[in-house]
């Protein structure tokens, strides 16, 4: 009898402590949602201001290069500066140039999209294939 009672209790003690680890646990999570709502929210807002001083910055240029005749080229250069800028932010999630470097060396048909961060040109046996990256499909482009 006295054993039962001691497994009995070692049993309502362990239950007792997983119970605590998950509130634990639970209320861990709950505040690191919240701190991430507020850091996604602060990052939108940052992201907001920033576009705002990209517009009035741009709008500052077009009108001081407006009485001149350079003012199309004074546009055309912030484009070009805007574009690459969104290139190189963008490098990290999207490679284009290693997509394209592969199909100048191989047909279309070999090529599978890859998950996010994979590039370049993978060698299997008898056939290179390209990897383009992709978040939503994982699947070959010939259908395979």
């Amino acid at each position: 009898m006295a054993l039962r009672q001691s497994v009995s209790d070692l049993g309502a003690t362990a239950l007792s402590a997983l119970r605590t680890r998950l509130e634990l646990f639970s209320l861990e999570a709950a505040e690191q949602r919240a701190r991430m709502v507020r850091l996604l929210a602060m990052a939108f807002g940052g992201l907001i201001c920033l576009s705002l001083a990209i517009f009035v910055f741009t709008l500052l240029v077009a009108l001081y290069f407006w009485p001149t005749d350079h003012r199309y080229l004074a546009l055309g250069v912030l484009a070009l500066v805007y574009a690459l800028l969104g290139a190189v932010c963008s490098g990290p999630f999207v490679r284009p140039w290693s997509m394209i470097r592969c199909h100048l060396r191989q047909p279309l048909m070999n090529c599978v999209a890859m998950p996010l961060y994979s590039s370049g040109c993978v060698n299997r046996p008898g056939q290179p294939v390209c990897t383009l990256i992709s978040v939503q499909t994982r699947s070959r482009v010939d259908g395979r």
